[in-house]
């Protein structure tokens, strides 16, 4: 066998055999885990608990509580959040880079204090047009105003809009398309209120909406 050979079938084996190992389990706000080697490298162990109000009509239970693998992340350990007046979306994300390292529990900080900003807000299923004159009270590190386009409901071809207050990393394209995967096809424009500074984004975010509660549910 030659040098090269021998290198790379070394560098095969010593990887399987070395590869990071995770918690994987999913529930209501718990969940028995078992340990599972993760498929794709770097990879760190993820703890996801989410809290949806109101989204019910999406398919979406009042909470989630997920442990994964999971690709490095440019937001571990942050918490998103959207708000859409009757409708609001909260996800903790905690990530750890050790083998079964995720044996967090289910934790969702709730930040209920105005900030000042407000944001144009729209509720609207079966069409892509939004005309409401209303605004919602943006909370906590919410600082983004953004519109949502796109089809939310697995399955359904329904049109869906929806304008809210949501935190800067909940506008993160690479970061949500990571969490959710299967929701790809929505458009979103956020507007930065802490700088007024526009922000064109093709990306989806029910934001927040499906959050990571999704992921495991498609699965």
């Amino acid at each position: 066998m030659n040098p090269f050979s021998a290198v790379v079938i070394a560098g095969i084996f010593f990887g399987n055999a070395y590869s990071l190992s995770c918690n994987s389990c999913s529930g209501t706000n718990s969940c028995t885990p078992i340990a599972v080697r993760c498929s794709s490298s770097p990879s760190v162990c993820l703890t996801v608990s989410t809290s949806a109000i109101g989204f019910e009509q999406f398919g979406f239970g009042t909470s989630k509580f997920t442990n994964m693998c999971g690709p490095k992340l440019q937001y571990c350990n942050e918490t998103l959040s959207a708000d859409f007046s009757e409708l609001s979306i909260t996800v903790n994300v905690e990530c750890c880079d050790s083998d079964n390292c995720n044996t967090g529990v289910y934790t969702v900080p709730a930040d209920n204090t105005l900030n000042g900003i407000q944001c144009p807000l729209c509720v609207r299923i079966g069409t892509a047009q939004c005309d409401s004159a209303e605004t919602v009270q943006c909370r906590g590190k919410q600082d983004q105003c953004f519109t949502i386009n796109g089809t939310v409901t697995p399955g359904s071809s329904d049109k869906v809009t929806l304008q809210g207050c949501s935190t800067r990393t909940t506008c993160d394209k690479s970061y949500l398309f990571t969490l959710i995967p299967k929701l790809s096809n929505l458009e979103v424009s956020c507007i930065d209120k802490s700088g007024f500074c526009p922000q064109g984004i093709n990306m989806f975010v029910i934001a927040a909406a499906a959050v990571l509660a999704l992921r495991v549910a498609f699965n």
